[in-house]
């Protein structure tokens, strides 16, 4: 079992869940994160014209998840926490965004190569639509926050606001599989994300896998909420380590995790390095077709 602690931010989903990996878990957690009513759209000032920009989501977490190469995903994590706002319906420029928090202005934030989300490359903020980032540090007073663009006003819920002032629950992250599989097994991989902290959390978290035939692909884009104490289990059915058409190899899994510079990994591995007809040891054609 290779484990690791990790930090997130509030949140909260019951104990005890599990099921397959998922791949299509959006930043914003509307249930969760927004409160339906008259603070989820903007509202306008004094002398301006109304228009059809629309909130559709907040989201506070520990990191953003993106591309790192073109053809691997990892966890943006460089600042405190993260607030990510959905808008929709042709809003303004991306810089015309501004967010208050803690008596500071911060203008949003972009990565370079974009989000992934959904087994989609370089999601960002385009034709007035989509997501708007903003690092923040990891605690300050909420009191006062607001989302600014032109004349008009975004006031956060107030769960979203005691997520932007809540300090950081501790999570523990477990990474389990068999270390060999045969030919005719199903492996399974496990990771379980338990909140170890006195508050409700949320985990982002990047999987990878290379091998066998991969050099290097992106599983999925992990993001939950945690209330304390509780505890989440996310299964993957890994491939067969013997491909049909090539060499058994290895295979290797890489979890990023906010706050880790390693993060976590599993290898695994065929029963036995078995030969097959025309293949080398380093996995490539005899010229001949037979060793």
């Amino acid at each position: 079992m290779r484990r690791r602690r990790l930090l997130a931010l509030c949140g909260s989903l019951a104990a005890g869940t599990a099921g397959c990996l998922q791949t299509t878990d959006g930043p914003a957690d509307p249930p969760e994160n927004l409160t339906v009513g008259s603070s989820t759209t903007p509202t306008t000032a004094p002398g301006t014209d109304s228009t059809s920009v629309e909130i559709t989501g907040a989201a506070v977490q520990p990191g953003v998840v993106g591309p790192i190469t073109p053809d691997s995903i990892g966890v943006f994590d460089r600042f405190g926490q993260y607030l990510v706002v959905e808008v929709a319906g042709g809003g303004p420029g991306y810089d015309d965004f501004e967010l208050w928090f803690d008596g500071q202005r911060f203008p949003p934030i972009t990565l370079q190569s974009g989000l992934y989300r959904e087994d989609e490359w370089g999601v960002e903020y385009a034709d007035g639509s989509g997501p708007v980032l903003f690092g923040l540090p990891e605690q300050g007073d909420a009191a006062d926050a607001r989302l600014q663009f032109g004349q008009r006003t975004w006031e956060p819920p107030q769960r979203v606001k005691r997520r932007l002032e809540a300090p950081l629950p501790t999570f523990d992250v477990a990474m389990t599989g068999p270390e060999r599989v045969g030919p005719d097994a199903d492996p399974t991989l496990s990771l379980t994300v338990r909140n170890e902290g006195d508050g409700s959390g949320r985990y982002t978290l990047a999987l990878n896998r290379s091998g066998p035939l991969i050099a290097s692909a992106p599983i999925g884009r992990l993001v939950g909420t945690l209330d304390p104490g509780a505890e989440r289990t996310i299964t993957h059915d890994a491939p067969s380590p013997f491909p049909s058409d090539a060499e058994p190899s290895a295979m290797t899994y890489r979890l990023d995790i906010p706050g880790e510079d390693r993060g976590l990994s599993h290898t695994i591995k065929p029963t036995e390095r078995t030969k097959t007809p025309g293949w080398t040891d380093e996995g490539t054609a005899t010229a001949g077709g037979t060793e």
